[in-house]
């Protein structure tokens, strides 16, 4: 009783459960100053294929590098 919808697909072990974990995304910000410019770092896992992002910003001004393969 009062067992969540989760717990009862990981338990089945049916293809409803195995769908919804290939399409989970998981995704992590972080960010940091060296002197007068900020740098944030995206990190995305999305299919099992990892995705990197960073933003350099300065006065109203961004350039960004994007690294992993396109999903």
């Amino acid at each position: 009783m009062g067992e969540s919808k989760r717990e009862r697909e990981r338990e089945s072990g049916g293809d409803e459960g195995d769908e919804s974990a290939t399409k989970r995304r998981k995704r992590e910000r972080n960010s940091f100053v060296v002197e007068s410019k900020t740098f944030e770092i995206d990190v995305e896992e999305k299919r099992g294929k990892i995705q990197v992002a960073i933003w350099e910003k300065k006065k109203g001004i961004s350039s960004w590098v994007r690294l992993g393969s396109e999903v």
